[in-house]
């Protein structure tokens, strides 16, 4: 399932645990050569091989690598909320030379599991460690019943305990150069002899950066409206770059629907601060509670209330990762808030 979600219930997520147990069993197999096919899924090229856990990562580490070492993605169209790895996976895992993730409690699981089934000697690099706390959104803090029902049929999530921070941190400007320094960090640390690539590469990768938040200001200059509901709890790093509001979230546990008394309570508090635009992600195409929410403000007299696509850009077709994809997405972002907002 693409873009599935830590959330659910406890039936699907024994299953995805059993998955990433034979993920590990498979992982002890190809280190021990007893896995089938080929062994080194890498290019055959020289420099450190590089592993980063999903699609933004690739974008920016890659960016800073450049020729010097060798990067692969271990998720692509499973983002780090829905791992369902494959051989080929193991293999990238069993051959790999350090590990580059997020952190923040979004792929810290996964990687300590991989991390365990090569013994403890994967390096590991968390990037939301390396960032100063202060400066992070906190996670949201749930009652165990906060409105939605966590049993429907159908819905394929997991359960995950809320990190103390937001994890979203590639969708933020400020957070996102941040970032980048501590890939340049990282990747020197570990291959010294090529130092002065990695600080060149992740100079002009913040001046990109900075360029395109530049963009996304002068995009969104002007417009009156600041305030849209987000479909899952992701977006608050990028309102807050670019002076935007979160009113609410449609599904405070990404795929599991609202119910009926947190339906109602978020489509007031839209009727009431005059919000009429709902984002929704590509990874989640039946929409339903959201689309129960833009009939309801529509029923309630908010004419133009209307969807608006936003990519939280944690799923990526493998043949679409290439260090610029982090920027062509965003900027599509930006652009669609520019082309919705009044």
């Amino acid at each position: 399932m693409r873009g599935a979600s830590w959330h659910g219930s406890r039936r699907i997520g024994t299953r995805i645990r059993l998955t990433l147990l034979g993920f590990v069993a498979l992982l002890g197999m190809t280190l021990t050569g007893c896995a089938p096919g080929p062994v080194n899924p890498w290019p055959e090229k020289p420099g450190p091989k590089v592993l980063v856990t999903f699609a933004p990562l690739y974008s920016f580490v890659s960016s800073v690598a450049g020729d010097d070492a060798n990067v692969m993605c271990l998720l692509t169209n499973h983002g780090p909320h829905g791992f369902e790895p494959t051989k080929r996976e193991a293999q990238i895992v069993a051959t790999s030379e350090v590990v580059i993730m997020n952190g923040l409690g979004l792929d810290d699981a996964i990687i300590a599991k991989l991390s365990r089934a090569r013994g403890g000697k994967l390096k590991v690099y968390s990037l939301g460690d390396s960032l100063d706390k202060n400066t992070l959104h906190a996670n949201e803090e749930h009652d165990h019943d906060h409105g939605h029902d966590h049993d429907h049929a159908g819905h394929d999530h997991h359960h995950h305990d809320h990190g103390a921070y937001d994890p979203h941190i590639w969708l933020g400007s400020d957070e996102s150069v941040a970032m980048i320094s501590a890939i340049e960090k990282a990747l020197s640390e570990m291959d010294p002899a090529h130092a002065a690539g990695y600080k060149a590469r992740a100079a002009e990768t913040i001046a990109k950066l900075k360029a395109l938040h530049a963009e996304g200001k002068e995009l969104l200059k002007g417009k009156s409206e600041k305030a849209i509901v987000s479909f899952h709890d992701s977006l608050r790093y990028l309102a807050s770059s670019y002076g935007l509001q979160i009113a609410g979230v449609v599904q405070v546990d990404a795929g599991v629907e609202p119910n009926s008394a947190a339906m109602k309570r978020l489509i007031a508090t839209c009727v009431k601060e005059k919000v009429r635009l709902i984002a929704v992600e590509p990874q989640f195409p039946a929409n339903n509670a959201a689309k129960t929410i833009l009939e309801a403000l529509k029923s309630a007299g908010v004419a133009d209330a209307g969807f608006i696509e936003i990519d939280p850009l944690e799923t990526a077709s493998p043949e679409d990762l290439k260090p610029d994809w982090y920027f062509e997405k965003m900027r599509q972002n930006l652009q669609q808030l520019a082309k919705a907002l009044k």
